[in-house]
């Protein structure tokens, strides 16, 4: 259902971290392919969004390489009976710049967007198969490097790009897996609902040298076994012209 809003390569070193024991591990194995960025906009009190969170769920579990699927949830949707905790007004700023990208000014729940193209209905599993394999076929423009430091709840990481990337717009996400939440109001009032790499903590900078360094804060409440950070570059258009992950896990 719609609600309206306001307009408005690859390498990787594995990082073993004192203190909290913790590995980042690479999840792309292939540099040179084709990727596909799929941002799915979505919010707990949209009672059409949970079909579209279940399509992002298979695409997650999937574990296809080169996919990298996030879940944004905006706040437009929020109500005195109900509140997305994971909302952000940011989230949906994003979603408007998208719409504004495209000249539609369509801005809907649940939407999905693979790689800064075309947005369509989140739930639709055939022209998400399609576009996601479109993209695959396609090499990135960029190349981009993370690796990652996590230390108490501040996670660093260290992006490097080649040199067509300078200039262009660096998002790094940190999303986590796994989550489930039984809902008391809104539109999804008594259903539990669940939510795979939800985005929790989000920078967007513009890229002014090829090596550049994010900092993002693990929520209190974010299991760091079932995080990840997913990093890509945009140019003005929003297209994204290259992408790269690391999955977060315990050493034990």
């Amino acid at each position: 259902m719609s609600k309206p809003t306001k307009r408005w390569v690859l390498t990787f070193a594995v990082v073993i971290v004192g203190g909290v024991d913790a590995v980042l591990a690479m999840r792309d194995k292939s540099p040179g392919d084709g990727f596909a960025v799929i941002e799915l906009f979505t919010s707990e009190g949209c009672s059409s969004c949970p079909p579209a969170d279940a399509l992002l769920a298979k695409l997650v579990k999937e574990g296809q390489p080169r996919v990298f699927p996030l879940a944004f949830h905006v706040d437009y949707w929020n109500t005195d009976q109900w509140k997305d905790v994971y909302s952000d007004p940011r989230f949906s700023r994003r979603q408007e710049g998208y719409a504004k990208a495209s000249g539609t000014h369509d801005v809907y729940t649940p939407q999905m967007i693979v790689n800064g193209g075309k947005g369509f209905v989140g739930s639709d599993e055939q022209v998400a198969r399609d576009q996601i394999n479109a993209s695959l076929k396609q090499k990135p423009t960029v190349n981009l490097s993370l690796t990652a430091k996590l230390e108490d709840k501040s996670l660093t990481i260290d992006c490097k790009v080649d040199a067509p990337a300078v200039g262009k717009t660096l998002n790094v996400a940190l999303v986590e897996r796994g989550i489930r939440r039984k809902i008391a109001g809104g539109e999804n009032a008594g259903r539990s609902l669940a939510h795979e790499n939800v985005v929790r903590a989000f920078d967007t900078i513009r890229l002014t040298s090829p090596h550049t360094t994010v900092k993002l804060t693990l929520p209190d409440d974010a299991a760091s076994r079932e995080c990840s950070v997913i990093g890509y570059v945009q140019d003005d258009s929003m297209r994204v012209l290259g992408a790269n992950s690391v999955v977060l896990s315990p050493n034990h």
